[in-house]
C-alpha cells in the first residue's frame, strides 16, 4: 500500500486528509475534495510544512444556504480563544453563481500540532454550518 493510500485510508477513518507537500500529495488532496464532494461533506485538509501547516475546511460543491454571520462569528471567536490569530484566518467567500456564499474557511502556518487538533474541530463546524449533526465518519473496510 502506498503512503498515499494510507493518507486516504486514514481519512476515511479521521474524517480529515493529513497531507505533505508535492504533486502527487496535491492529486491526493484533490481525490479527498472529491470523495467529500460525492459524500456532501466538508472537505477538510491538513497541509504540513515541517513544523508549521495550513488547514482549510471547504463547503465548495456542495449545497447549501448562505450561513449566517454570527455563526462564522462564533466560529472565529472560538479560534482566537485556542490561540490562532486572526490574521492567519481566511474566510473564502463566492462560487459561481453566488459571488457572497460562504464557502470555506483556511488558516495558515500554524504550528503542526495546533493544526491537527483544529482539524476535527473544523469538521464538525462544516457538518453544524450544513445543518448536520456532527458525526463521526464511518469506518471503512480495509481493502
Amino acid at each position: 500500500m502506498t503512503i498515499y493510500r494510507k493518507a486516504i485510508r486514514q481519512a476515511l477513518n479521521d474524517g480529515y486528509l493529513v497531507a505533505q507537500s508535492g504533486a502527487t500529495w496535491l492529486s491526493c488532496e484533490v481525490a479527498w475534495r472529491r470523495h467529500c464532494i460525492a459524500r456532501q461533506e466538508p472537505a477538510v485538509v491538513v497541509s504540513c510544512r515541517e513544523k508549521f501547516a495550513d488547514v482549510y475546511m471547504l463547503l465548495n460543491k456542495i449545497p447549501h444556504e448562505d450561513v449566517d454571520p454570527t455563526q462564522i462569528a462564533r466560529i472565529l471567536g472560538e479560534l482566537e480563544e485556542r490561540g490562532i490569530p486572526e490574521s492567519h484566518v481566511s474566510v473564502q467567500r463566492g462560487t459561481k453563481g453566488a459571488p457572497e456564499l460562504f464557502t470555506g474557511l483556511s488558516i495558515t502556518d500554524i504550528p503542526m500540532e495546533d493544526a491537527l487538533s483544529i482539524a476535527p474541530y473544523l469538521r464538525r463546524q462544516g457538518d453544524t454550518l450544513l445543518g448536520r449533526t456532527a458525526t463521526t465518519p464511518a469506518r471503512q473496510p480495509a481493502s
